[in-house]
């Protein structure tokens, strides 16, 4: 895990401090990967830059060159279809999917879209992050059952175990990620 992470190959760091059961080496397992990147993706966009890293360490373990069985790929795991959307409105360039294995490019995509979720869902970061996951159009159909209820029930109530899961892990990572960068 210890030469893996000093050869910048974070997503192997992290799936050996995992099989290793290293579950405190939180500098293992959460790295500070993509830095600069990420602080100015959060800058540019009014986002919170831990909320950033746990979306890429929940997304891809922080590996760049990540493939989605559905089709996403990157860091931050964007759908092709999504990209060009967002290169659309946003004005960001992309020419095909190989960009998305672009580190930078993928945070750019990715904080553009973040972005987006936070505006169509009133700043609350847990419905963004669970259309992030699952998609708007679902959360907004969740949301019209179960609007009045407190956020944690609301996060129990989410249909899709895998993106229950999702938004806790994600909670969680921002926690972790905050801390590691006090």
């Amino acid at each position: 895990a210890y030469f893996a992470q000093q050869l910048g190959w974070n997503s192997q760091a992290i799936q050996s401090a995992i099989s290793a059961e290293r579950w405190h080496d939180l500098n293992l397992r959460f790295p500070l990967a993509y830095q600069e990147a990420m602080d100015n993706a959060a800058t540019d966009r009014q986002l919170d830059v831990n909320w950033l890293l746990a979306i890429a360490r929940q997304e891809s373990a922080m590996n760049s060159d990540a493939q989605s069985p559905k089709g996403a790929s990157g860091l931050m795991q964007i759908m092709p279809s999504t990209a060009k959307s967002l290169s659309k409105n946003h004005g960001i360039k992309y020419r095909s999917t190989y960009d998305l294995l672009n580190p930078m490019k993928s945070i750019e995509l990715a904080s553009a879209y973040l972005k987006d979720l936070l505006v169509q869902f009133k700043g609350n970061s847990i419905y963004a992050t669970a259309a992030y996951n699952a998609g708007p159009h679902r959360v907004s159909g969740w949301l019209k059952k179960n609007s009045d209820q407190p956020i944690d029930i609301w996060i129990e109530s989410i249909p899709f175990a895998e993106t229950r899961q999702y938004v806790k892990n994600v909670l969680a990572y921002s926690v972790i990620f905050a801390k590691l960068r006090q």
